[in-house]
């Protein structure tokens, strides 16, 4: 159900969950979405495959990682998934053969965040590896944060990656030095969105900052979440931020108010994601949630 304020119902949109996908044995901690896919990562090791409008069943269920699935990323050709074993699966879209292991931290494998060559992997190690796409390589160990590394957005130019050490780094997407740090945040920087003009960053307290690309600093701080800020994802004009308070928040691009609460999951959300009018949430209560917009 979702709960907007009153008078705003009439031009703003609403979601309704139109299925509840069931399956994974523990709870759902990662989501990846592409033209075709859904595809989530959970607590019981496994990452599941939905094919888009199919929701029956799993389309496949890929074993392989030996602990807890808690980042995915996937480009028009691999879907990346990242695990605490350490390691980073990388998966062939569509036959979902596992097609390299990419081995190189020494902790959880928190975060990852694909760009056209590269992808990147932030972890409880405190660095970042920067793997060539197809070679599959580690060409570089980005550090810097002085504590675990829990989330990376990419733009053109940029890597982001927001840290427990209370900082958000700015690195060159194609050298991987490190430009500026940005701070603000009075507790973990667990998750991190970027569109446009704007990065925005979700704590550990509930807090989410909108952050000006072109001045670097808080434009903006939205309230609201009473929880952990475990994900955002920015679409359609709109900003949706998954929270341990077991809700979804939808905020409106640049008026940054917030239009709609979506409520359902018996358990913290773990991941959103969205793609076209269509959300996806992933909870602890071990389902991911498929919310379409209504209007």
């Amino acid at each position: 159900e979702a709960h907007g304020h009153s008078g705003q119902a009439s031009k703003d949109p609403d979601w309704r969950c139109e299925h509840v996908l069931k399956g994974q044995e523990s709870g759902a901690r990662s989501l990846v979405v592409t033209k075709d896919w859904l595809v989530s990562g959970s607590n019981d090791k496994r990452v599941r495959v939905w094919r888009l409008g199919r929701w029956e069943s799993a389309q496949s269920v890929l074993e392989g990682h030996t602990d807890r699935v808690v980042s995915l990323a996937a480009n028009g050709e691999y879907l990346f998934s990242g695990s605490y074993d350490t390691t980073v699966r990388v998966w062939k879209l569509g036959t979902w053969e596992c097609v390299r292991v990419l081995e190189g931290h020494t902790d959880w494998v928190r975060t990852l965040a694909v760009a056209r060559d590269h992808l990147f992997s932030g972890s409880h190690d405190k660095s970042i590896c920067m793997w060539s796409v197809g070679m599959w390589g580690c060409e570089r160990v980005l550090q810097g944060h002085a504590d675990y590394v829990r989330s990376l957005a990419v733009n053109d130019r940029f890597l982001f990656s927001g840290s427990c050490d209370l900082t958000i780094r700015i690195w060159g997407r194609g050298d991987g030095e490190c430009q500026r740090v940005l701070r603000g945040h009075s507790n973990w920087v667990l998750s991190l969105a970027v569109n446009g003009d704007f990065l925005i960053s979700g704590d550990a307290i509930g807090v989410i900052c909108v952050w000006s690309l072109a001045a670097w600093d808080c434009i903006r701080e939205l309230s609201g979440h009473t929880a952990w800020v475990t994900s955002l994802a920015v679409g359609g004009g709109l900003l949706f931020s998954g929270s341990c308070d077991k809700t979804v928040r939808v905020w409106r691009l640049g008026t940054w108010e917030c239009i709609r609460v979506l409520k359902g999951h018996t358990g913290g959300v773990n991941a959103v994601a969205v793609i076209d009018e269509r959300l996806f949430s992933a909870s602890g209560d071990k389902t991911v949630r498929v919310w379409d917009r209504v209007m």
